[in-house]
């Protein structure tokens, strides 16, 4: 986990992606909330200025949803570019970057991340519409839309990004908690990821130290109380909902990591976090601020290394 509090740099790139799932009947909206909880955390949170340092919609003219490899239609695609355009600049986003620029085949199949069509194509056949999302964005001044702070609000899926509590309905092993700083205040938008159990992937029969434990990065963050609740959810093996590690932090603060230490020759396993309430969790804050701000000036006469 990177901490854009402890960071000297003059500005931070987060890089934030979704994608479609099958359990919420594969929707591009959902889909598009998750990064808008993203952007209105750091538009709460970050502590230097911050660009959309890469994000990408997956898209072919041959969308079906068991195509694993794409999460939507190219006319998807453009709608989703114009939706994180927007939610980007209105979240205090000072720069904006596509991933990509055309449609790759590495590794096969075509990855669908591009604004261009894959191969040696011309003409209208060229270009996916998510090109004239990014052709029109700046006026005839060259100057984007004024932002609307005001639009950047809580999507309703902010503390279940995944809607795992709509599938798992009673949230069985859900993981909780509190976190508070040193002085017992309560952290709020503190980042909580959990790895969330699939299945057991058996390559090699006659060895078992060649087996798998396939898991999923979840996510939460805390409320204005402290109190997070991250819920599992398995879509592979139906009823075998279970958390197996968590690890937080909030920003400018130490990391807290509960649950089964990763390990050789599985890493994690299919073990339940036991207690799956971790109770409260006091974090320090980290001294490190930056040391000096300079702007404005022009530097002359700058002395090079021989």
């Amino acid at each position: 986990m990177m901490d854009i509090g402890l960071t000297k740099l003059d500005f931070s790139q987060p890089h934030p992606y979704s994608y479609v799932v099958a359990w919420d009947g594969y929707n591009v909206t959902n889909m598009l909330n998750r990064i808008k909880g993203e952007l209105y955390w750091l538009n709460r949170n970050a502590p230097i200025a911050w660009i959309q340092g890469e994000t990408g919609f997956r898209s072919s003219d041959t969308y079906t949803p068991l195509n694993a490899y794409v999460d939507g239609n190219n006319d998807e695609q453009a709608d989703y570019a114009e939706a994180v355009l927007a939610a980007s600049r209105n979240a205090g986003a000072i720069g904006f970057v596509w991933w990509d620029y055309q449609d790759v085949t590495w590794p096969p199949p075509v990855d669908g991340y591009g604004l261009l069509k894959n191969g040696v194509v011309s003409g209208n056949n060229r270009d996916k519409p998510a090109v004239e999302i990014f052709q029109d964005y700046l006026d005839a001044y060259g100057q984007p839309p004024a932002p609307n702070p005001a639009l950047c609000v809580k999507p309703d899926n902010y503390y279940d990004p995944y809607l795992n509590g709509a599938q798992n309905i009673y949230h069985t092993n859900a993981v909780t908690g509190t976190v508070l700083d040193a002085d017992d205040n309560p952290i709020e938008d503190a980042v909580i990821q959990a790895v969330n159990w699939l299945y057991l992937d058996i390559h090699n029969p006659n060895n078992p130290n060649d087996d798998e434990y396939v898991h999923s990065w979840i996510y939460t963050y805390s409320d204005e109380n402290g109190n997070f609740e991250v819920i599992p959810y398995n879509p592979t093996l139906g009823g075998t909902n279970k958390i197996v590690f968590i690890r937080g932090s909030a920003v400018g603060a130490e990391i807290f990591n509960k649950g089964q230490s990763w390990s050789l020759p599985y890493g994690w396993t299919d073990v339940q976090m036991s207690p799956a309430n971790v109770g409260t969790i006091n974090l320090e804050k980290i001294g490190f601020q930056k040391t000096s701000f300079v702007s404005d000036i022009t530097i002359n006469n700058v002395i090079t290394d021989p």
